[in-house]
């Protein structure tokens, strides 16, 4: 696995955890939402 491979993968992992957090929360809007673009390495 090269490393930008590796790093999307830990990205991934740290922004679910904080969304599955996050979602808990009693101003939760339901709007927000996780993106993972994989193809251009963007995630959201």
């Amino acid at each position: 696995m090269d490393k930008l491979t590796r790093y999307g993968e830990i990205i991934k992992k740290i922004l679910t955890e904080y969304y599955q957090i996050v979602e808990k929360a009693p101003d939760f809007h339901p709007e927000n939402c996780l993106i993972f673009d994989d193809n251009n390495h963007h995630y959201f």
